[in-house]
């Protein structure tokens, strides 16, 4: 009978990831979206449409290999998929998780801001998650979907001064939206709301289907409502960091 065993770090991948790590500047404080910019190697909006674990050399590190069906390059050169390998996962029954090293879901669409996986850094994400923006529906009031960039943590954002990531409230527990970056199921014929993903059936204790709870939007410090992010704010403020720099690759 095989034994399931879960590892946090093992001395082996904690050794490997000496050199996997990549530069502490990038890791040691928040990045605004001109620094991201100019210092990822490609920039990319995409879905996630499979993964698949392994061994890495001398099986001391598992990666997980993601396969981004890309439908916007923004930085780097062009190309109709690309994959992102990330530190960590589940290979034979063993499991290894790394801090600070993010998920992606299968059918989840993201824009990425990563280095190149030649590096062989535990995610080549930059910034940590912090070059990881994920993209979910809200449905509005008249029923049609809003489509926003949240971070890794689910955390709604908008653009501040400089470029800067101003952090506003967290999807709400048993929003649609916040279920959705782990549904993994193909989008429903016909249903424009879901973005690769199918949407969730919520459930109360008694196995009743309820409606899930409502998205909770921006709230100002000053009670205002800052705009949330898209990708289309995203990618302007991305193209202006590029054309503000003479070397706008690396």
């Amino acid at each position: 009978m095989s034994r399931s065993s879960h590892v946090s770090l093992t001395a082996a991948a904690l050794l490997g990831l000496a050199v996997l790590a990549p530069p502490l500047e990038a890791r040691s404080r928040p990045l605004t979206v001109p620094e991201m910019s100019r210092e990822g190697e490609r920039i990319v909006a995409g879905q996630v449409v499979s993964k698949a674990s392994r061994w890495g050399e001398g099986r001391k590190m598992i990666w997980t290999d993601y396969t981004v069906r890309v439908e916007e390059t923004w930085k780097g050169a062009p190309s109709g998929t690309l994959v992102v390998s990330l530190a960590g996962g589940t290979v034979d029954g063993r499991s290894i998780q790394v801090s600070h090293v993010p998920h992606l879901a299968v059918g989840g669409t993201y824009v990425l801001v990563l280095y190149g996986n030649e590096h062989l850094y535990g995610s080549p994400i930059v910034g940590s998650e912090q070059g990881l923006f994920r993209e979910v529906t809200l449905e509005g009031t008249s029923g049609s979907g809003e489509a926003i960039l949240v971070s890794e943590s689910d955390t709604m954002l908008s653009l501040g001064a400089g470029g800067r990531l101003v952090p506003g409230e967290r999807l709400a527990e048993g929003s649609s939206a916040r279920h959705a970056r782990r549904a993994e199921a193909a989008r429903p014929a016909g249903d424009s709301t879901w973005r690769g993903m199918a949407a969730p059936v919520f459930r109360d204790g008694s196995g009743t289907v309820v409606s899930p709870k409502p998205v909770r939007r921006l709230r100002g410090i000053d009670g205002g409502s800052p705009t949330p992010l898209t990708r289309q704010a995203l990618r302007t403020a991305v193209k202006a960091a590029l054309e503000s720099t003479p070397e706008v690759t690396k």
